[in-house]
C-alpha cells in the first residue's frame, strides 16, 4: 500500500495505469482456461477491443499532462455546505431505496422472504412475455438511489469534518441502499461499483485541511476495505452457489446449462472440479471467471449478428425509456431478446456503446471517456469541491469496468446529483467572494 495520498501527477498516472491493467488483466484471464476454453474470435473483434483502451489512453494523456501542478485557489465550500450536501444526497438515496422496497415488497407482492434471484427470474420472465409494467414508484426510486454515489465521495473526502448526525444519516442511507440491492434486486454491479468508487476516493485523494501523511491512508481504512472486499466476494460467490442449491440441481449441470449459449468448450476436467468439498468453491470461481471474460466473445457474436438494430441510447439508459413509457403511455424500450444474440450478457464498453450508437459511437466513447476521466480526476486530485471533482472517481470506476461491462447503465443518474451539488457549491463560492470583496 502507498504511505501517502498521491500528488496530482501521481494520481493521474496511477489512474491510467489502473485502467490499462484492468484491460490487460481481463484479456489475459480470457486466455486462462479456468472454467473452459473460449473459442477464437475474429481479427476485427480484436481490433475493436484493442482500439478502446488505446484511444482512451491517448485522449487521457492529452488532457492529463496539460497544466498539471497548478495549486487550487478556489474557495472551498463551508463545512455547513458540505454537511448539507451529504445529508440531502443521503436522504434522497434513502427515500429512493425505500420506494423500491415498498414497490417490490408490497405492490408486487414479493414480501421480505422471496430471494432476489427468484425476483429477478420472475421479472425477466414477465418482461419476455410482455407482462412487465413500468412502475413509477420503483422507476423514480432507481433515479434517486444513485444519489448515494456523490454522497459517498463527498463524505469520504471530508469525513472528519462531518457531524455525528450527518455521519449517521449517511451510514443509514448506505445500509438502506445495500439492503435494497441485496434483498430485492441482487445488485452486485451497484455494490461492487460503490466499493470501487470508495476505494478510489480513499486512496487517490490528497490530504487536505492539515491532514497528516501519517493518518491518510491508515490501517483502519485498509481494514475496512479489506473486510468489504471479502464480504463482496462472499456475496457474489454465494449468489452463484445458492441459485443452484435452491433449484435442486447439481453444480456441473447448472454450469453446463449456463454456458450452453456461449462460444466456449468445457472438458471433463473442469466439470470434475465441481464434485467434492471444494466443488462449491470451484463452481463460484468458474462462474466469476465466466462473468469477467464473457464480454470478449459476446462482442464477437454481436459484431457478427446479421440483423443488428441500434438501441439509440436505450440499452445503457433503460431508465429513460421506462420514464418516457410511464409519462407518455407509449412503449420506449429496446427489445434485447430479439435484437441481441444473447440476453443478459456482458459486452464490454465497446459493445455497449456499439449497441446504442454503432461503431462510431463506440470509438467516440473511448475518446470522450479518456478526456473526461483525465479532466475530472485532475480536479479530484487537486482536492477541489466542484461537480468535476465529484464525478472523477465515478468516471474512473466506469473506465476500470470497461473491459467487462458498461457501468453507465447503473451509475449515470449519479452524475446529475453530483452536478447539482457542484452547482450549489459554485453559487456558495460566489456569495463568499462577494462577501469578502465587500468587507
Amino acid at each position: 500500500m502507498m504511505d501517502a495520498a498521491p500528488s496530482e501527477t501521481k494520481a493521474l498516472r496511477l489512474s491510467l495505469v489502473l485502467v490499462l491493467m484492468a484491460w490487460i488483466g481481463v484479456l489475459v484471464l480470457h486466455q486462462i482456461p479456468v472454467g473452459g476454453v473460449w473459442l477464437p474470435i475474429a481479427s476485427t473483434t480484436w481490433l475493436a477491443l484493442l482500439s478502446w483502451p488505446l484511444l482512451f489512453a491517448g485522449s487521457f494523456m492529452m488532457i492529463a499532462w496539460r497544466g498539471t501542478g497548478h495549486v487550487s485557489t478556489a474557495l472551498s465550500p463551508s463545512v455547513r455546505s458540505i454537511e448539507s450536501a451529504v445529508a440531502i444526497l443521503a436522504a434522497v438515496a434513502l427515500v429512493g431505496s425505500l420506494m423500491i422496497v415498498y414497490d417490490f415488497a408490497y405492490l408486487r407482492g414479493y414480501g421480505f422472504t422471496t430471494r432476489a434471484s427468484e425476483i429477478r427470474v420472475t421479472e425477466v420472465t414477465q418482461a419476455y412475455r410482455g407482462l412487465s409494467v413500468s412502475s413509477p414508484i420503483s422507476g423514480a426510486g432507481r433515479l434517486m438511489v444513485p444519489a448515494i454515489v456523490p454522497a459517498l465521495i463527498l463524505a469520504l473526502m471530508d469525513f472528519r469534518r462531518l457531524s455525528q448526525l450527518t455521519k449517521r444519516l449517511f451510514l443509514l442511507a448506505l445500509l438502506a441502499v445495500c439492503y435494497e440491492q441485496i434483498l430485492f434486486e441482487g445488485g452486485r454491479t451497484m455494490l461492487i461499483g460503490l466499493f470501487v468508487i470508495a476505494a478510489l476516493t480513499m486512496y487517490l485523494r490528497r490530504p487536505g485541511d492539515g491532514a497528516s501523511k501519517r493518518r491518510s491512508p491508515n490501517a483502519t481504512r485498509n481494514i475496512i476495505l479489506g473486510i468489504a472486499s471479502v464480504g463482496l466476494a462472499y456475496m457474489v460467490g454465494s449468489v452463484f452457489i445458492s441459485r443452484t442449491i435452491d433449484g435442486g440441481g447439481f453444480f456441473w449441470s447448472s454450469y453446463l446449462g449456463f454456458i450452453s449459449s456461449f462460444t466456449i468448450t468445457v472438458d471433463s476436467g473442469v466439470v470434475s472440479r465441481f464434485d467434492g468439498l471444494a466443488g462449491p468453491f470451484w463452481y463460484a470461481a468458474s462462474m466469476f471467471w465466466l462473468y469477467i471474460t464473457q464480454g470478449i466473445n459476446e462482442l464477437d457474436a454481436l459484431l457478427a449478428a446479421p440483423h443488428f438494430v441500434e438501441a439509440k441510447g436505450l440499452y445503457q439508459f433503460p431508465q429513460v425509456g421506462a420514464l418516457l413509457s410511464v409519462v407518455t403511455g407509449a412503449q420506449f424500450d429496446y427489445d434485447i431478446k430479439n435484437n441481441l444474440p444473447n440476453t443478459g450478457t456482458y459486452l464490454t464498453a465497446y459493445g455497449a456503446n456499439y449497441v446504442d450508437f454503432g461503431h462510431l459511437g463506440a470509438v467516440t466513447s473511448a475518446i470522450l471517456m479518456g478526456i473526461v476521466t483525465a479532466a475530472t480526476m485532475r480536479e479530484f486530485a487537486l482536492d477541489r469541491r466542484n461537480m468535476w471533482a465529484l464525478t472523477g472517481p465515478i468516471f474512473l470506476a466506469i473506465a476500470l469496468f470497461s473491459p467487462v461491462i458498461s457501468l453507465l447503465t447503473t451509475l449515470w443518474p449519479a452524475f446529475f446529483w453530483a452536478m447539482a451539488v457542484g452547482l450549489v457549491f459554485a453559487q456558495s463560492r460566489k456569495v463568499s467572494r462577494h462577501t469578502l470583496s465587500s468587507v
